[in-house]
């Protein structure tokens, strides 16, 4: 069958570009769910149906066949080609804007090509309540498996205000601000 229809079986929700097939492209292959920006784009795959249980850990086998152009947490380029949120609670923290939605505590875990490693950079949005790690940079198509201890990355972000137990996770493509064509390559 289909690969969107497998992923909403599945609990997946499509958001912002994510429902736009000429923009973001989803397919199966010998790697997984490979996830491609086919121009610049914003989209997230969302999960909320998981059980609300105090995970420990995240494993996360993925790779990156092409980063956005530019693409840099160091330089306010807050773009990748894949990226994994982790959602604590439900108590909602604000956006910073009216465009984006507010949403719990998070920690979006990412595969970088000049980023800090293990690093919680701060983003333009969701300043209090979000923050992305990068957690590798493995050579373009390498497949990689990333370990995240989510309790002490928790901590090490946001201190001791989030005890709340996982309550959701996102699979997120981000090429909006990236340069040249804001296409980007990856599978997980």
């Amino acid at each position: 069958g289909s690969v969107d229809a497998w992923l909403r079986a599945k609990g997946f929700a499509f958001e912002r570009d994510a429902k736009d097939n000429a923009r973001i492209a989803f397919k199966a292959g010998p790697r997984g769910l490979e996830v491609s920006a086919l121009r610049q784009a914003q989209g997230l795959l969302i999960n909320r149906t998981i059980d609300a249980n105090a995970y420990s850990r995240v494993e996360i086998e993925w790779g990156v066949a092409q980063h956005p152009e530019g693409a840099s947490y160091e330089n306010k380029i807050n773009n990748e080609a894949i990226m994994v949120q982790v959602f604590f609670g439900s108590e909602k923290k604000p956006s910073g804007s009216l465009f984006a939605p507010d949403i719990p505590y998070f920690v979006g875990l990412f595969l970088c090509n000049g980023d800090r490693i293990g690093h919680p950079y701060v983003g333009r949005y969701y300043q209090e309540g979000g923050r992305y790690v990068c957690v590798g940079k493995p050579a373009a198509g390498q497949t990689v498996t990333s370990r995240f201890n989510l309790q002490q990355g928790a901590r090490q972000a946001f201190g001791d205000v989030v005890s709340a137990a996982v309550s959701g996770y996102s699979i997120q493509v981000d090429t909006s601000s990236s340069n040249g064509e804001g296409k980007s390559s990856a599978f997980i």
